[in-house]
This record gives structure tokens, C-alpha cells and sequence, in this order.
């Protein structure tokens, strides 16, 4: 379908240029068509990173997961700042998506390590034991800044969920 590069240029382009549609799911599926190019879609990535602040939550966690594939990529500061801000989300799974997309970063545990662990600490009490356990997993790779929440780590041990 796509033989030239051009063509894949004027296509992610193209596909880009629905993230500005008023209908969430146009930008939704637009990010979901970016995610799917993979680093073909690096040239729309500063894009993305402004649907982490779209109004819809499927739109902002789906940007996360793209920029956290990116993430290993490119070090740009944009995305890092971009996941970190994902992580005082005022929806626990934009938060949950941050968790995931800074673990897959390198060296975001060490730059970040604080914000992951507030974040990450919040969900240890979580209905969800998937939650919990992303949450748990997190702080496992943010060293001392995991230590205030050691009490509840213990606690989740015991947890049968």
C-alpha cells in the first residue's frame, strides 16, 4: 500500500492531522493508526505529546502508550516530561499508563524516581490487584524513593489478589 517514502511521509502526516478533529474517537483511532507505524510515526511525536493533555482519557492513555515505545528511541525531554506529567493524571489509569510507559524508559527510575514512587504509592491501595501490582513494580525500580512505602510493599505481600 505505502511503496514510497513519500508516501508513508504524507500518510503519518495525514494521520496526524486528525488529532485536531473534535470527535475524541477520530483522535483516539488517530494515535492508535501513529502507534501502529511504529518509528515510522517519530516525525508526528511532538504531537502526541500534546494528546497527553487531550480532554478524553482513551486519547491521553493510548499518547502514553506510543511515547513509551518511543521512549527507548529518542531521549527527548518532551516525551520523559510528557510521562511524568501522565503520572498526576486526574484518571487512575492515564496514571497507571505513566507507570508503565517510565518503566520501559531508561533511566527514567533514577531522573523520576520520586514522581514514580508518589504515583506508584497512591495505587498501592488499589480495588485492583493488577493495579497494585503495576503499582509494586514500579517502586521496585525507584530505589530509596521507594523507602516510605515500604510498610504498605509488605502488606501487599500478605495481599491474596
Amino acid at each position: 500500500l505505502l511503496k514510497k517514502r513519500k508516501d508513508v511521509e504524507e500518510f503519518h502526516w495525514h494521520v496526524a492531522a486528525r488529532l485536531e478533529s473534535e470527535d475524541p474517537q477520530v483522535r483516539y483511532a488517530a494515535v492508535g493508526v501513529l502507534a501502529g507505524l511504529g518509528a515510522l510515526a517519530d516525525p508526528c511525536l511532538e504531537a502526541v505529546v500534546a494528546e497527553t493533555q487531550d480532554p478524553d482519557r482513551m486519547v491521553r492513555v493510548t499518547s502514553v502508550e506510543l511515547l513509551a515505545a518511543a521512549c527507548r528511541r529518542h531521549q527527548r525531554d518532551s516525551i520523559r516530561d510528557a510521562l511524568v506529567q501522565a503520572l498526576d493524571d486526574s484518571d487512575e489509569w492515564v496514571r497507571i499508563a505513566g507507570l508503565r510507559a517510565l518503566r520501559r524508559c531508561d533511566g527514567s527510575h533514577d531522573s523520576h524516581g520520586e514522581a514514580i514512587a508518589t504515583c506508584a504509592g497512591a495505587l498501592l491501595a488499589h480495588e485492583d490487584g493488577d493495579m497494585r501490582a503495576d503499582a509494586a513494580k514500579s517502586l521496585g525500580m525507584t530505589g530509596r524513593a521507594a523507602v516510605p512505602f515500604v510498610d504498605a510493599l509488605v502488606d501487599l505481600l500478605q495481599d491474596a489478589s
